[in-house]
């Protein structure tokens, strides 16, 4: 990728429903974690080419329970704004999916500065997911989120619902109205003000191949909104063969140049026989967008189509921009140089900020943005989710008329992550930050302005997961996993020396700790001590990383000592609880040792007997799983050398929201996991975890 590009995706795998926000200098996405913990990735670019990992927001168990959520449920589309000095995120916790409910309740945190740390979280309301704030000109905040309506014969997707919010009180004051219903299924709304108009930026279609971004305007913030009479900002729905599919769900960042970039989610499918799937997921993309004279969101190359390329911003603002210092219209209060940035941040100037996301330096012609939501014509812009217009009516919860899909929320593939991100110039973060509890992964928001932070940097957040990857000022992290422009490693090794885990990896619903999850009682190994079944949605001892290429061999050794059949360890390759594959090693009797496969396939168990492999004397087992397109190979070795298949060619598409009956949204994850059904917690000690991209064909 030169310089002068953006490639897409900007974060491969599972990354969707992006969250992009500029303070000053700096650019910061978002995105959604579903039921892996911690919640809400950030990464962080001072260019949008190169990004970097910069920790987790949500990383802490007592303000993170995602113990029992269902499969695709935990947290959902965060949404960051910047507002009075401080950022927020506000995000959905799914309880329940696939059923006529949505039991789920809305919150914020906010934080003097990124890396934390982040508030209480306070809530907000339990109507529909999806939320965002707008902060107005006036000083005034205001929530919106998609309302759901469980009724039979009633569209589930029930409009745009918007609500002032009071931070003094922390809490939502006057009645909830909604300001727009569509016959189309609508969801994920933003506001940005520009020129005189409110523009609310919609998720259209549901999150699957129908998926695109609608825009509205209004001149008052309650509406009456008009649509966009060209329909979707963006979307592939007419175009099966484009590379870049299910776009949607987008929002708006303006540069200090004054340039407009959407952040979306999209999928890269794989062909198979039964139509095209999405195993890396949902992934984060870049676009550039520009205004038309009468005011209306337009991709820059005149499509409606994403790009795999887009032109890089400028990033330098025009002299005389910068000179002027003009205030600009802007959604949320003007945040003044003293209100200063910790972690090294660049403080915020004298400049207003715009539209909900307060941006800390003004834009062109006069513009500011606020927290990523770019102003124009020194107008503030509202949310980035267009509404369609509508008919409010009495009771309180005024509703449009028009006919919205009533399927649950609909689904999009996953996007993962490639161990190595691309690094961002001028920020630091180190590889894993070593908690005062003394837990294996570390939260590590903090990050010093270009310079790599130092190991003791601890947290006591009981999230043992490291922020990730140690970077600094765009040069390749000391543990390997960093990625330089956008171009993913040929090999991505974790050798498991240190104390704690890198950002990359993830675990299902609990935080790892010490009593499941330690990599200092053997040292040089991660040793997990086996819980739960595969089926759990409680204490699974499971820890896995984003896949990235659907090009891959994932190799591990594991030393476990199994006496009883059940006991169990070995290498996953997750979807869910209902869809997965497991080379495992456990005991069986007269035998010893066994190697072999089983898999749950659209929540169905089974087993591949005939293809067991007896490594009873076997010192140590290399395990190892070669992804190529659609096809999933397991092997395995005494030795390294001598590899031998185990179980037959599995189907890697099934890894993926496309395949089966239920509502998916996540994304393929490769890891290692143990398991002790007699409750004896048996240790399994994984001595590397390598994942290795294939050269193309």
């Amino acid at each position: 990728m030169t310089a002068d590009h953006i490639r897409n995706p900007v974060l491969p795998g599972f990354h969707p429903d992006p969250s992009i926000l500029r303070v000053g200098a700096d650019y910061y996405l978002a995105t959604s974690t579903f039921e892996w913990f911690p919640g809400v990735p950030l990464h962080h670019s001072t260019d949008l080419v190169h990004w970097a990992p910069a920790g987790h927001i949500l990383d802490r168990a007592d303000r993170l329970d995602l113990r029992g959520v269902a499969d695709s449920a935990g947290v959902w589309a965060p949404s960051l704004s910047y507002h009075e000095g401080r950022f927020w995120m506000v995000y959905s916790v799914v309880r329940t999916v696939g059923s006529p409910y949505k039991d789920l309740d809305n919150f914020l945190v906010t934080a003097e500065s990124i890396d934390g740390p982040w508030s209480e979280p306070v809530f907000l309301n339990s109507s529909g997911f999806d939320p965002s704030f707008f902060h107005d000109e006036d000083g005034r905040s205001w929530l919106l989120n998609m309302r759901w309506d469980p009724r039979a014969g009633r569209p589930s997707f029930a409009g745009i619902l918007l609500q002032e919010y009071d931070a003094q009180k922390q809490a939502l004051i006057g009645l909830p109205r909604t300001i727009l219903t569509h016959e189309e299924l609508i969801e994920g709304p933003n506001v940005y003000r520009r020129g005189g108009w409110y523009y609310l930026m919609l998720a259209e279609g549901g999150t699957g191949w129908n998926h695109g971004i609608l825009m509205a305007r209004s001149r008052e913030l309650a509406g009456p909104y008009e649509l966009d009479p060209q329909g979707s900002l963006l979307t592939t729905r007419d175009l099966p063969d484009w590379p870049l599919q299910k776009a949607g769900h987008g929002e708006l960042v303006c540069t200090e140049a004054g340039e407009w970039y959407l952040a979306h989610l999209a999928s890269r499918p794989v062909a198979t026989p039964d139509g095209p799937r999405c195993v890396l997921g949902r992934e984060t993309c870049l676009q550039r967008v520009t205004w038309t004279n009468d005011g209306w969101l337009r991709l820059a190359d005149g499509s409606r189509r994403p790009s795999l390329e887009v032109p890089a911003p400028a990033l330098t603002p025009p002299a005389a921009e910068v000179s002027t210092g003009a205030p600009a219209e802007a959604f949320g209060r003007a945040q003044t140089s003293g209100q200063a940035e910790a972690s090294g941040r660049p403080q915020v100037s004298e400049y207003p900020q715009a539209s909900g996301r307060a941006e800390a330096y003004p834009q062109a012609s006069g513009r500011a943005e606020a927290s990523g939501h770019p102003q124009a014509s020194g107008r503030a812009e509202a949310s980035g989710y267009p509404q369609a217009s509508g008919r409010v009516e009495a009771s309180g919860y005024p509703q449009a008329s028009g006919r919205v899909e009533a399927s649950g929320y609909p689904q999009a593939s996953g996007r993962v992550e490639a161990s190595g991100y691309p690094q961002a110039s001028g920020r630091a973060q180190a590889s894993g930050y070593p908690q005062a509890s003394g837990h294996p992964q570390a939260s590590g928001h903090a990050q010093a302005s270009g310079h790599p932070q130092a190991s003791g940097h601890a947290q006591a957040s009981g999230h043992p997961q490291a922020s990730g990857h140690a970077q600094a000022s765009g040069h390749p992290q000391a543990s390997g996993h960093a990625q330089a422009s956008g171009h993913p490693q040929a090999s991505q090794r974790d050798d498991f020396d240190g104390p704690v885990l890198p950002g990359h990896w993830s675990t299902l619903r609990v935080p790892a700790t010490p009593d499941w999850l330690t990599l200092t009682e053997r040292p040089g190994h991660l040793r997990l001590r086996g819980r739960q079944s595969t089926h759990s949605r409680y204490d699974q001892s499971l820890v896995a990383r984003r896949l990235t290429s659907v090009r891959c061999e994932v190799t591990t050794v594991v030393d476990f000592r199994p006496v009883d059949f059940t006991q169990l360890a070995g290498l996953i390759c997750w979807y869910d609880t209902t869809q997965h594959y497991y080379l495992r090693v456990t005991h069986a009797e007269g035998r010893g040792r066994v190697l072999g496969v089983i898999q749950t396939d659209d929540g169905t168990y089974g087993e591949f007997p005939d293809s067991q492999l007896d490594v009873d004397d076997w010192p140590s087992v290399w395990l190892r799983a070669r992804i190529d397109g659609a096809e999933l190979r397991f092997s395995a070795s005494p030795d390294g050398t001598d590899w031998r298949p185990v179980g037959p060619v599995l189907d890697a598409s099934r890894l993926s929201d496309d395949y089966g009956e239920r509502l998916r949204f996540t994304g393929t994850f490769v890891g290692v996991c143990a398991q002790d059904l007699g409750g004896t917690r048996a240790p399994a000690d994984f001595d590397w975890f390598d994942v290795r991209e294939l050269p193309d064909r």
